[in-house]
């Protein structure tokens, strides 16, 4: 994602591998939040059309948001398991 390769920058150097890991997986997790955050997110919209089945982006957020939140929520929980 280009807006990691941004941030590369503002990485502090301090145990950088937990920080790169944990901006890695919230960029990751960020695209389940909208149907535009990823191409894949496109691509099965689209073959569902095909299939007469309408994802519209506000069911696509009813269901998204929540999931990012609580995977995003889970992950830090994890991380911080980790760090220990």
């Amino acid at each position: 994602m280009p807006v990691v390769l941004l941030l590369q920058y503002y990485i502090p150097v301090g145990n950088a591998a937990q920080k790169w890991q944990t901006l890695a997986l919230f960029s990751t997790l960020a695209r389940n939040l909208i149907i535009f955050g990823s191409i894949a997110n496109l691509i099965v919209v689209e073959i569902a059309k095909k299939n007469k089945i309408i994802i519209t982006a506000k069911e696509y957020f009813r269901v998204g948001f929540p999931l990012t939140v609580i995977l995003t929520f889970l992950c830090l929980l994890w991380l911080n398991f980790l760090a220990k």
